[in-house]
């Protein structure tokens, strides 16, 4: 997810460190980029001019500003500018808006977020929650006060909804709105978001989408007669969409204009609705609209639907207070110069009731998964600002009631715990010998070398590789055990929930659905990765531990085995351990052959092709390698053992790869060529392993073996250095394992 730091600022004020505000409120970020204005040489309607002088008139204050050709223009501003400051002015029919000063600058900010809090994904969620953070920890903000607007009901247009998988529909009707590109602060917003601007209607429904995430349909009225129904058709009928594709649809939500299909289920639009730039005045009809999950679901599944209404539809719906998005449409209307008084109002409809969700906490459960016991007016403080209702509370249990249809997983005691645990600071949960919540991150401490430090390292050598990183919440159901024993799981009981839910013990459990939905769209080379915490139940005691585990699949066997020890041995590399043991176990739970990488007694990682019974074969027809690297254990041997990690300057070329094809007899082994090359080439060889063994159409006491030579490379493209490293190694082959060269690749 992508944020402006100058949008977010448009709802919030604060002045606080970003990176720690995010990761406070338990959203990760990715990366933060510093960015300049797009470059005004190239817009005619930006003006830059000077500011000279600045008199405030009714909480309102009007900015004089000189241009290069000494031409004066007022602009009027709800905030202070100082004087003979350069700025950006942006010139709309008559009127002038101030877009940004001229060396102003703004954060792109990439950020991954869980799925138990998606709705931070939108602008207007996000700073609210930014705001009762920074409240809670006395900090000076501000936030937008929303007022309620005045709403002028007309009777224009003959409206019907006949299906009871609409809940809400809201419409809204402009006249004589003339469709242009927008001005430059819109197209700002959007292209530094990655959304290509359209027109200018376009770009508002846009825009209320990524500040709301509330979907909005357009719909262009022409001047015969307006009889709008929404019914679910029962026949076929041959759909038209934008880009002129044809879809067969059948017992789908469909808006009927005129008796002429329109809009698809708020996914897709009719190629005779599109909203095309014109210079005439259009009516145009503004729908926010929301449609039950499960079956937009289902359509979008079954026509194979992928856009950014979709998106919204996946994620947790959001059904806000009509207020806000009228405040937000009505704010953009007048940026665009649309000229309305009053917002006029032609139908509301709403099918849904908010359930009282009523949940009783106990204080001693919220201790037990802490693993610290929290303050009785911390807790309620922590929930009155994130506006959950408390019912009732004593000094044994609190009752909450839900009435956020944004914060549908009240019904979840384990995330209002979360919630408790990003207010209060993970910080200051300070693990203490008698918690029954056991952390063992908290004996990992170096002088020279941070934890986060080392994570972002591994996880920056996965991306170099193509590997993405997937996020997925630490609850399985039971359908989702994939024949693990129940022994070391942490059963959550819950008299609300149905179904018996569990912390994982694994990060794999949750990442095959990841590989299913990839394979399901016919991707079938898929690489991924997901750090995070599993939970062990060991001795009536929950063990918390780190893990990075990685799983990767390719129907063409482009990748194999030998492909990920390549990049686990590059990672024990980059942390900076040099010899460790490789130990091969048969028989395992997990893997088909488990592969250990320890250091003495420690082990590292175990990785190899998972084992059968967790795949559900059905849908996946090719084998998954899977990696588990044990962050505690890596730390305890940075920590106890290597006192100080020395790095060595990065080579200025890259290693070459080689692989060389012998004729050997049945007698000899890869350990032969393995001790041999490395007795040869020495500080040279990186690595050595095999990859292929053939016995066909060959005289019996023979086989054919091709190893892969991994070689530091000290002089760039110099063939007579390879050349010569090679001819060594092959006539020492040749003398001591009487090996005949079959093939060099």
């Amino acid at each position: 997810m992508i944020f402006l730091l100058s949008w977010i600022k448009e709802f919030v004020y604060f002045n606080y460190n970003i990176n720690n505000l995010f990761n406070n409120i338990g959203i990760e970020i990715l990366s933060i980029k510093k960015i300049y204005p797009i470059n005004y040489n190239y817009n005619k309607n930006i003006i830059l001019g000077k500011i000279f002088n600045i008199n405030k008139i009714n909480n309102i204050y009007k900015i004089q500003i000189k241009t290069k050709n000494n031409k004066i223009i007022s602009v009027y501003n709800k905030k202070y500018i100082k004087k003979n400051i350069k700025i950006l002015i942006e010139k709309i029919n008559n009127n002038y808006l101030i877009v940004c000063k001229e060396n102003d600058y703004d954060y792109i900010i990439k950020t991954n977020i869980p799925h138990n809090i998606s709705y931070l994904s939108y602008y207007y969620y996000l700073s609210r929650e930014i705001y009762s953070y920074l409240k809670y920890n006395n900090i000076k903000t501000k936030i937008i006060n929303i007022n309620k607007i005045k709403i002028k009901f007309l009777n224009l247009i003959n409206f019907k909804i006949k299906s009871k998988n609409i809940l809400y529909y809201n419409t809204f009707f402009i006249k004589n709105v003339k469709i242009i590109f927008s001005n430059f602060f819109i197209q700002k917003k959007l292209i530094l978001s990655n959304i290509k601007p359209v027109n200018n209607i376009i770009d508002i429904k846009n825009i209320i989408i990524k500040e709301i995430g509330i979907p909005i349909e357009i719909i262009k009225l022409n001047n015969s007669k307006h009889k709008l129904i929404i019914k679910e058709n029962n026949k076929n009928i041959n759909f038209i969409t934008e880009n002129k594709n044809k879809i067969m649809l059948n017992k789908n939500i469909i808006l009927y204009y005129n008796n002429f299909p329109i809009y698809y289920s708020n996914i897709i639009n009719s190629y005779k609705n599109k909203i095309k730039i014109n210079n005439k005045n259009n009516n145009l009809l503004i729908c926010f609209s929301l449609y039950k999950k499960n079956k937009i679901r289902y359509i979008i599944n079954k026509y194979n639907i992928n856009n950014y209404i979709t998106k919204i539809y996946n994620n947790i719906i959001i059904l806000p207070n009509k207020y806000i998005y009228i405040y937000i449409f009505n704010k953009y209307l007048k940026i665009l110069n649309i000229n309305i008084n009053k917002i006029n109002n032609v139908y509301y409809y709403k099918n849904y009731k908010i359930h009282n969700n009523i949940i009783k906490i106990k204080y001693s459960y919220i201790k037990k998964i802490i693993g610290i016991k929290i303050s009785i007016k911390k807790i309620l403080k922590i929930l009155l600002i994130l506006k959950y209702k408390i019912k009732f509370y004593n000094k044994k249990y609190i009752i909450l009631i839900n009435k956020n249809l944004f914060k549908n997983n009240i019904n979840k005691k384990i995330n209002i715990i979360n919630d408790i645990i990003r207010f209060y600071g993970i910080n200051n949960i300070n693990q203490n010998k008698n918690n029954i919540l056991i952390n063992n991150t908290n004996y990992i401490y170096n002088k020279y070398l941070k934890i986060e430090n080392i994570e972002n390292k591994i996880i920056n050598l996965l991306i170099n590789y193509g590997f993405y990183q997937v996020i997925n919440t630490p609850f399985i159901k039971s359908n989702e055990l994939l024949n693990l024993k129940k022994k070391y799981l942490i059963s959550l009981k819950d008299k609300t929930i149905n179904k018996r839910t569990y912390l994982r013990n694994y990060l794999f459990i949750k990442m095959i659905n990841n590989i299913i939905y990839n394979i399901n769209r016919k991707i079938n080379s898929i690489k991924i990765f997901e750090k995070g915490n599993i939970y062990i139940k060991k001795n009536n005691k929950i063990i918390e531990k780190k893990n990075i585990e990685i799983l990767f699949t390719n129907k063409n066997k482009k990748y194999t085995l030998h492909y990920l020890y390549n990049i686990l041995n590059l990672i024990i590399e980059k942390v900076g351990i040099k010899k460790y043991k490789k130990l091969i176990i048969n028989n395992s739970k997990i893997f088909e052959n488990k592969i250990i990488l320890k250091y003495k007694n420690i082990n590292i990682i175990k990785f190899g092709k998972l084992n059968n019974k967790y795949i559900n074969n059905n849908i996946i027809n090719q084998n998954i390698y899977l990696a588990i690297i044990n962050i505690n254990n890596l730390f305890k041997i940075i920590n106890y053992k290597i006192n100080f990690i020395k790095y060595k300057p990065i080579n200025k070329y890259q290693y070459f790869e080689k692989d060389l094809s012998f004729i050997i007899d049945n007698t000899i082994y890869f350990n032969n060529f393995n001790l041999l090359a490395k007795k040869q080439l020495k500080d040279k060889l990186i690595n050595i392993y095999l990859i292929d063994i053939y016995k066909k159409n060959l005289p019996i006491n023979k086989k054919s073996y091709t190893i892969r030579l991994i070689i530091n490379n000290k002089y760039g493209k110099n063939k007579k250095y390879i050349n010569n490293i090679l001819l060594k190694l092959i006539n020492l082959f040749k003398k001591k394992l009487n090996a005949k060269i079959k093939k060099i690749i």
